[in-house]
């Protein structure tokens, strides 16, 4: 929260000094592999229908409130980032994208910046491995495999 709140000291707002082009279909495929993991909270929540009780009114609200945050936090995020000086296109090559505000609101080193982003990587985990065990158990359940593909363990 502090991070949003005292960023506004170091944006810029502009966005003119940085704006560069993205080079075509190559790059667009770059940033676009790079942000979809934003999205593996709706993914997971389309496959949690067996942990729900009330499936028909529960998942529709939640999903409707998940796309409110996920499209709100997305336009930030990229706002964001992109203000922070070296700009759009440095943002595939920082290992954080938070790291510029971080350097210029504690004023600490690139290094040292990255361990704030430690907490969050632990945070999205759990996403990725309830969506994906999710979806592999439904696959396994079903008969959309071939007989050929199962392999028998007992």
């Amino acid at each position: 929260m502090l991070y949003v709140i005292d960023i506004d000291n170091n944006l810029d707002s502009l966005l003119v000094t940085y704006r560069q082009p993205i080079h075509g279909a190559y790059g667009l495929i770059q940033a676009f592999s790079s942000a979809t993991w934003l999205y593996v909270g709706l993914e997971a929540l389309n496959t949690a229908g067996d942990d729900v009780v009330d499936i028909r009114t529960i998942v529709p609200t939640a999903q409707r409130y998940e796309l409110y945050t996920i499209f709100t936090t997305g336009i930030l995020s990229v706002v964001i980032a992109a203000g922070m000086p070296l700009g759009v296109l440095q943002l595939p090559s920082v290992a954080c994208t938070t790291n510029f505000g971080s350097m210029a609101i504690f004023g600490m080193s690139d290094s040292a910046s990255i361990l704030l982003a430690i907490p969050s990587c632990f945070a999205t985990c759990f996403g990725f491995i309830f969506g994906s065990t999710k979806l592999l158990a439904s696959l396994a359940g079903s008969n959309l495999l071939s007989p050929n593909f199962r392999l028998l363990l007992f």
